[in-house]
């Protein structure tokens, strides 16, 4: 049998500071820079890229309540923060809000989400 060590996440609205707590397995992150190969002269190749970059988190809040997942549906379009007891955060919105129904367990879903990054200054 497998072990999933699931980790406390808390996910912030940053627009007025309301928290939802949740465990997750972790998140998988993809950091992408925007650029491309072009044939100069010759034939010779040489990559071309603009500054910045973009990344996206994906997770998964495990076992939330319905409560929770009509919150999530709400935030949907707004910047959010999301840390773990790590220390690791990163701001970013999300767009779809993917629900997985546990038949197992009733009453509780996993819910899917994807941050696309967004600049962020923690000012005190």
């Amino acid at each position: 049998m497998t072990a999933v060590r699931l980790v406390p996440a808390v996910l912030t609205l940053l627009r007025t500071g309301e928290q939802i707590a949740f465990y997750t397995a972790g998140w998988s992150e993809q950091a992408e820079t925007t650029g491309s190969v072009r044939v100069m002269a010759n034939g010779r190749r040489r990559t071309v890229t603009r500054p910045g970059g973009a990344s996206t988190l994906g997770f998964t809040a495990r076992w939330v309540s319905p409560d929770t997942v009509r919150t999530l549906k709400a935030w949907a379009g707004e910047r959010v923060l999301i840390r773990d007891f790590k220390g690791r955060k990163h701001a970013g919105v999300f767009f779809t809000v993917e629900v997985i129904d546990l038949s197992a367990e009733p009453g509780v879903h996993d819910v899917k989400l994807q941050l696309a990054s967004v600049s962020f200054t923690e000012a005190v």
